[in-house]
């Protein structure tokens, strides 16, 4: 047919910013030593004592204790709003500065007027953890498992039993034993005069070895109410077995906690409570003093022997001193009921074991300014000013809101103090973690695994991106090319400990990370810039990279490798085509070759209006030396007087 028939080799590339960075390319690098803050000797943990009258109107935690309450203050509805993670009163108190302590959240929660530890108790253990878990604290609480009882056995009568919750990050529980009359739980009601089984749990800090100087005590116990003769001798007899429970139970010097709804209708010269105060056991002889219970606010009163007989709860007044003290009703503030009493070597901060933070112990919104029979909700009321503003912005729980949350939560206030407890000469963490992969292209997840000694209980990353996080084992997807520092900061129970691994994270744009898996380098010399050519083939590393060739192979490379007539008018055109490079992540997986021609002229020289042939072929990823194959130009040899082609590859 005497056709002039040419070759012609080109690559059609879209142009970019091609960014890159020297990196080696470990793939699993270990936290190197980090610094470690000065270990703790005690630990301070926030006691509170609430009466929840969940016994009396419902079966679950009633609104506003641990979600949003929305209805009347003293209704007691189940008008609630939101869910767990918008948290209600107990996760308020968390956010109080008490004394100059810091926001904390609750360690110990002892219960009044519960129903059973199913229906009233777990709800609430759920739903702290729920709230923490979504803000991402290391707050983890549990139940006591022991299930308290009354003295009918009914929990909806208004005999709800005593339960406790606890948070296990900063304390273990030991025991709990309930303190039952003579002759056990069938002498409960009017025989002993405790109407509901008395608790007593010991608790140790957790993380610690525990032992007689971090030890303590907490007795949890519902008096019987109402007034009359009966009722104060009710009073008495259940006094009388707490004092001589811990007398005969308990270590001489045991630190101990006397909390609950002691119903003292006969206000501080009620003999129930005096009994808690004395500086005698009752029906021991000697006198002896083990056991006595301080009233922090009854110290207010003057040096006692004993407590002070004459401070009225329950009448009208204007005394601030008296109006601190007033924790029901919700709605209209009028008596004392609520307390955490101590022993002195607790109150007097005695060295050695559980001592109580001065200044600390108070009534949960109330400071004393507000007129006596008005609700916690009244307008103006300034008691929740000590609260952590940046908690409250987290947790959007203001004083406003919690201030009608604990009209909804129970008819009682809480009543909350501080104490610190020796935790020792423990061994603060050691930070350390892994993190894999430590290079990659973008966008680049990585799983850091925490490998940390000594029983962090709480995890701060930064990624060196903006990012962060507060989980122990984080995941991270890095979008932005570039190297990244990483710090993990542990704490628990010794102290923080803190690990930056410098350069630790490399992310590279897909050239760069191409040429790093080829060459081992980016653009530090000619052979490996986007411009160069290290096989010499006239072929750019941009080109290659686009089109899915190894650069480091000298066959690989796009070209027609003959042109031949396969009869008097077909063309078959051979050439190296371009497949995807699956050989490095996340190499091309296919690529789409398009055969191209144009009329060649009388000169010898071609047009360059390249017209496609109507002829494709799709080769799928491979080893980056490209695939052998043909394309036919049909009716290509009737032509003249010549035809030129050329292979074009089309990329994303």
């Amino acid at each position: 047919m005497g056709q002039n028939l040419q070759m012609k080799k080109t690559l059609s590339v879209k142009r970019g910013v091609i960014r890159g960075c020297l990196r080696s390319m470990a793939f699993l690098v270990v936290g190197g030593i980090g610094a470690v803050a000065s270990a703790q000797t005690t630990r301070t943990i926030r006691v509170v004592e609430y009466n929840i009258q969940a016994d009396t109107t419902f079966t679950i935690p009633t609104c506003g204790l641990i979600v949003p309450f929305t209805g009347t203050g003293g209704s007691f509805t189940t008008s609630c709003s939101g869910n767990v993670t918008n948290g209600g009163v107990l996760e308020g108190i968390g956010e109080e500065i008490i004394a100059g302590d810091p926001a904390q959240p609750i360690d110990v929660l002892a219960l009044n007027e519960t129903t059973s530890n199913t229906t009233t108790v777990q709800p609430i253990v759920n739903g702290l953890n729920a709230f923490y878990a979504y803000y991402g604290s290391p707050a983890v609480y549990a139940m006591s498992p022991y299930q308290a009882t009354e003295s009918n056995g009914n929990p909806t009568s208004g005999n709800g039993p005593n339960a406790m919750v606890y948070n296990t990050n900063t304390l273990q529980l030991l025991a709990s034993v309930p303190v039952d009359p003579p002759g056990g739980i069938s002498q409960l009601g009017s025989a002993s005069g405790m109407y509901r089984e008395v608790m007593r749990y010991e608790f140790a800090p957790a993380g610690v070895t525990a032992g007689t100087n971090n030890e303590f005590y907490i007795y949890v116990s519902h008096y019987k109410a109402s007034t009359g003769s009966s009722n104060d001798k009710a009073r008495l007899g259940e006094a009388t077995i707490i004092r001589s429970n811990a007398y005969v139970n308990l270590p001489a010097n045991a630190r101990v906690l006397y909390v609950g709804d002691f119903n003292v209708d006969d206000n501080s010269v009620e003999a129930g409570y005096q009994t808690i105060c004395s500086n005698g056991v009752p029906n021991v002889s000697p006198r002896s003093p083990q056991g006595q219970g301080v009233d922090p606010l009854n110290i207010l009163w003057g040096p006692y022997t004993d407590a002070s007989t004459t401070i009225n709860w329950s009448s009208t007044t204007t005394n601030t001193n008296i109006l601190f003290m007033l924790s029901e009703e919700s709605y209209e503030r009028r008596y004392r009921d609520d307390f955490q009493i101590m022993t002195s070597n607790v109150y007097y901060d005695v060295a050695g074991g559980l001592q109580y933070v001065p200044g600390s112990y108070h009534v949960f919104a109330n400071n004393g300014s507000f007129t006596w029979g008005t609700s916690v909700n009244s307008g103006g009321n300034p008691a929740l000013n000590d609260l952590d503003p940046s908690l409250t912005n987290l947790y959007k729980l203001s004083a406003a809101v919690l201030l009608e949350d604990l009209t909804g939560a129970s008819d009682h206030l809480p009543t909350v103090a501080d104490y610190t407890i020796p935790i020792g000469t423990t061994a603060p963490p050691s930070a350390s973690f892994t993190a894999s992969p430590t290079n990659g292209v973008a966008p680049l997840n990585v799983s850091f695994t925490d490998t940390s000694s000594n029983s962090p209980t709480s995890w701060s990353w930064t990624f060196g991106d903006t990012g962060t996080s507060t989980s122990q084992n984080p995941s991270h997807t890095y979008t932005t090319p570039g190297v990244y520092n990483v710090t993990e900061i542990v704490s628990g129970a010794g102290g923080s400990s803190t690990d930056t691994v410098a350069n630790l994270i490399g992310v590279y744009d897909p050239f760069a990370w191409w040429q790093l898996t080829y060459f081992g380098s980016t653009n530090n010399n000619p052979n490996t810039a986007p411009g160069g050519d290290y096989t010499g083939t006239g072929m750019s590393n941009t080109n290659k990279f686009l089109a899915g060739f190894n650069p480091t192979n000298p066959a690989a490379y796009l070209h027609i490798i003959s042109i031949a007539n396969t009869n008097t008018t077909d063309i078959n055109v051979i050439y190296l085509g371009a497949n995807g490079d699956n050989t490095w992540s996340p190499g091309i997986a296919s690529r789409t070759n398009v055969l191209e021609l144009t009329a060649g002229t009388a000169g010898g020289g071609y047009s360059s209006n390249f017209v496609s042939a109507n002829v494709t072929n799709i080769l799928s990823g491979g080893t980056g030396t490209g695939i052998v194959t043909n394309m036919l130009d049909a009716g290509g040899a009737t032509n003249a007087p010549s035809r030129y082609y050329r292979v074009r590859v089309l990329v994303p």
